[in-house]
Protein backbone atom coordinates (compact mmCIF):
# COMPACT_ATOMS: atom_id res chain seq x y z
CA UNK A 1 0.00 0.00 0.00
CA UNK A 2 3.14 2.44 0.92
CA UNK A 3 4.35 1.95 -2.37
CA UNK A 4 1.43 2.73 -4.35
CA UNK A 5 0.81 6.24 -2.51
CA UNK A 6 4.25 6.56 -3.20
CA UNK A 7 3.85 5.95 -6.86
CA UNK A 8 0.97 8.03 -6.94
CA UNK A 9 2.36 10.84 -4.81
CA UNK A 10 5.44 11.29 -7.58
CA UNK A 11 3.01 11.02 -10.59
CA UNK A 12 1.08 13.80 -9.64
CA UNK A 13 3.00 16.13 -7.95
CA UNK A 14 4.31 19.37 -9.76
CA UNK A 15 7.34 21.09 -10.08
CA UNK A 16 7.47 24.16 -8.25
CA UNK A 17 8.35 26.74 -11.24
CA UNK A 18 9.70 29.95 -9.73
CA UNK A 19 10.92 33.11 -11.27
CA UNK A 20 14.83 33.55 -10.87
CA UNK A 21 15.82 37.27 -10.50
CA UNK A 22 19.18 37.95 -11.35
CA UNK A 23 21.17 41.57 -10.74
CA UNK A 24 23.68 41.16 -13.69
CA UNK A 25 27.09 43.09 -13.89
CA UNK A 26 29.02 43.61 -17.41
CA UNK A 27 33.19 42.87 -16.51
CA UNK A 28 34.26 43.87 -20.35
CA UNK A 29 32.30 45.97 -22.84
CA UNK A 30 33.45 46.49 -26.23
CA UNK A 31 31.65 47.46 -29.84
CA UNK A 32 32.02 49.79 -32.90
CA UNK A 33 30.31 53.44 -32.49
CA UNK A 34 30.54 55.99 -34.84
CA UNK A 35 31.52 58.90 -33.73
CA UNK A 36 31.89 62.72 -35.75
CA UNK A 37 30.90 60.86 -38.85
CA UNK A 38 33.93 58.27 -38.15
CA UNK A 39 33.93 54.71 -37.07
CA UNK A 40 35.84 53.22 -34.64
CA UNK A 41 36.02 50.57 -31.75
CA UNK A 42 34.38 52.00 -29.44
CA UNK A 43 35.07 51.19 -24.92
CA UNK A 44 31.59 51.12 -23.06
CA UNK A 45 31.02 51.67 -19.54
CA UNK A 46 30.16 48.55 -17.46
CA UNK A 47 26.28 48.38 -17.16
CA UNK A 48 24.20 46.61 -14.90
CA UNK A 49 20.90 44.92 -15.52
CA UNK A 50 18.36 43.16 -13.75
CA UNK A 51 17.11 39.88 -15.61
CA UNK A 52 14.34 37.93 -14.62
CA UNK A 53 14.42 34.77 -16.11
CA UNK A 54 11.75 31.98 -15.86
CA UNK A 55 12.75 28.44 -16.70
CA UNK A 56 9.34 27.01 -17.07
CA UNK A 57 8.29 28.64 -20.06
CA UNK A 58 12.09 30.04 -21.12
CA UNK A 59 11.59 33.14 -21.44
CA UNK A 60 13.52 36.15 -19.85
CA UNK A 61 12.82 39.71 -18.89
CA UNK A 62 15.81 42.54 -18.92
CA UNK A 63 14.94 46.13 -18.35
CA UNK A 64 11.15 45.83 -20.15
CA UNK A 65 12.44 43.88 -23.41
CA UNK A 66 11.03 40.24 -23.66
CA UNK A 67 13.36 37.54 -24.65
CA UNK A 68 12.93 33.84 -25.75
CA UNK A 69 14.97 31.29 -24.73
CA UNK A 70 16.23 27.43 -25.35
CA UNK A 71 18.37 25.03 -23.79
CA UNK A 72 20.40 23.95 -27.39
CA UNK A 73 23.74 23.62 -26.41
CA UNK A 74 24.09 20.04 -26.16
CA UNK A 75 27.04 19.48 -24.83
CA UNK A 76 26.34 21.77 -21.65
CA UNK A 77 22.54 21.71 -20.56
CA UNK A 78 23.38 24.57 -18.22
CA UNK A 79 23.72 26.98 -20.85
CA UNK A 80 20.24 28.77 -21.87
CA UNK A 81 20.38 30.95 -25.35
CA UNK A 82 17.84 33.94 -25.00
CA UNK A 83 16.76 36.20 -27.94
CA UNK A 84 15.16 39.21 -27.57
CA UNK A 85 11.50 39.04 -29.03
CA UNK A 86 10.73 42.38 -31.03
CA UNK A 87 13.68 42.81 -33.02
CA UNK A 88 16.34 39.91 -32.26
CA UNK A 89 19.08 42.44 -32.66
CA UNK A 90 20.10 41.34 -29.00
CA UNK A 91 21.52 37.99 -27.54
CA UNK A 92 22.06 37.20 -23.91
CA UNK A 93 23.61 33.81 -23.07
CA UNK A 94 24.28 32.35 -19.52
CA UNK A 95 25.07 29.57 -17.51
CA UNK A 96 22.94 28.88 -15.03
CA UNK A 97 25.10 27.17 -12.69
CA UNK A 98 28.05 29.53 -13.25
CA UNK A 99 25.79 32.57 -13.52
CA UNK A 100 28.71 34.10 -16.09
CA UNK A 101 26.78 35.71 -19.49
CA UNK A 102 27.42 37.06 -22.73
CA UNK A 103 25.24 39.43 -24.48
CA UNK A 104 25.58 40.58 -28.00
CA UNK A 105 23.66 43.89 -29.16
CA UNK A 106 24.22 43.32 -33.38
CA UNK A 107 22.89 46.53 -35.21
CA UNK A 108 24.19 44.65 -38.26
CA UNK A 109 23.19 46.76 -40.30
CA UNK A 110 24.53 50.17 -39.18
CA UNK A 111 27.78 49.62 -41.10
CA UNK A 112 26.88 48.34 -44.20
CA UNK A 113 24.39 51.02 -44.95
CA UNK A 114 26.23 53.57 -42.87
CA UNK A 115 23.71 54.74 -39.67
CA UNK A 116 24.52 55.47 -36.94
CA UNK A 117 23.69 52.04 -34.62
CA UNK A 118 26.25 50.83 -32.30
CA UNK A 119 27.14 47.07 -31.85
CA UNK A 120 28.51 46.12 -28.39
CA UNK A 121 29.46 42.82 -26.41
CA UNK A 122 29.65 42.61 -23.25
CA UNK A 123 30.62 40.01 -20.65
CA UNK A 124 30.23 39.35 -16.68
CA UNK A 125 28.36 37.67 -14.03
CA UNK A 126 24.71 37.37 -12.15
CA UNK A 127 23.62 37.41 -8.79
CA UNK A 128 20.61 35.79 -7.14
CA UNK A 129 18.39 38.09 -5.45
Amino acid sequence: MTRILTIIAILFVTPAWAETVLYCQDELATGIIKEDGTWRPGIFSPARYTVKFDEKNMTLLMDEEKFSCSARWLTNPDIIRCEEEMAADIHFVFNKKTLRYSMYRMFSSAWVIDGNDTSKTAHGTCQKF
